[in-house]
Parts: C-alpha cells; structure tokens; sequence
C-alpha cells in the first residue's frame, strides 16, 4: 500500500475497565464459599468420625481442623481455576473443560494414592479420597451451571466462618 491508501481503525470503547468480572462477588458469596463452607464443615466430621472419639477429635483437636484445611485447599484448586478461566477475557469457553479434566485428574490422582498407599491414611487421606468426586460434582452443578439459592448460601457461608473461627479458638487455647 502506498501512503494515501493506508488504512486507520479507531477503537471507540463505551465501557470503564474492570479487573474482576461484574459477577464476580455474587460467584463468590453464592457459589464459591458456600460449597467451601459445607467442604470445611464435612471434612471436620469426617476426620473425627475416622479418628474414633468423635466428640473429642471434634470438639478439641487442633489437628482436624487443620487436616479440614488441607482438604479444603485441596478441592478448590478446580474451582479457582473455573473462576480465573470464566473471568478472563480470552479464556471464559475452556473454564468448564478444565474444571471437569482438573476434577478427572484429582480424583484419579487421590483414587491411586488411596489404592497404592493405604497406609498414608495417617493425614486424613480416607477423608479426601471419600469426599473428593461429591464434592466436585456438587461444585459442578452449583458453581458452573448455576449459583445456589441465597438462604442456603449465606447459612453455609456461617457455619463455614464459624468453624474457621472455632478452630482457631481451639488452636489458641490448646497450644502447639
């Protein structure tokens, strides 16, 4: 092309930058920390219930608590990969595709542990291996396909915080 015939495009944008999806705190409060809540709260009951004396493993043990924690952080690694998937600009048609192969993968990854290594049920590794495939499928259906019901939602989002904040009451008052 020769100078009088170059070609000029200008881009008019009528919408203000924003960082994080216009969704992005209703995601969260309905969708992300309840399932997270109800995971805490599960995990606490389930390692309990493993260990033998339910009441007092439930009630005044620091270590299942944290045990909760890592299954926590465990079955939310899906989840926040759909989140930064659906909110990015580029990517938000793969987020299911790689929650539902993330999910695969754990599942597969933590059903190998449980088989090859049933000894390693010390860190509460019965409790991942049994929670592990509902948990994501309820992330599924309550986090990729639909937000859940508001009620619902911030009743688990308490009983979430409450446990959070009763296991570091725990932590405080029975040491290291």
């Amino acid at each position: 092309m020769d100078e009088h015939h170059k070609r000029i495009i200008r881009i008019h944008r009528d919408t203000p930058d924003h960082i994080l999806p216009l969704d992005f705190y209703d995601m969260l409060i309905q969708r992300f920390i309840p399932l997270l809540s109800l995971t805490y709260v599960a995990s606490i009951i389930g390692v309990a219930l493993d260990k033998g004396h339910f009441l007092r493993y439930a009630f005044m043990d620091k270590s299942t608590y944290i045990t909760s924690l890592f299954v926590l952080v465990w079955v939310s690694l899906p989840a926040l990969l759909w989140i930064f998937l659906r909110g990015s600009i580029m990517f938000p048609h793969l987020a299911e595709f790689w929650y539902k192969a993330l999910s695969f993968l754990q599942a597969l990854l933590i059903t190998v542990m449980a088989v090859l290594f049933p000894e390693a049920d010390i860190y509460g590794m019965k409790v991942y291996f049994i929670e592990t495939v509902p948990i994501f499928l309820l992330m599924y259906f309550f986090m990729v396909k639909g937000a859940m019901p508001k009620r619902i939602a911030y009743g688990m989002n308490v009983l979430g915080l409450a446990a959070l904040f009763y296991g570091s009451l725990i932590h405080i008052l029975f040491g290291t």
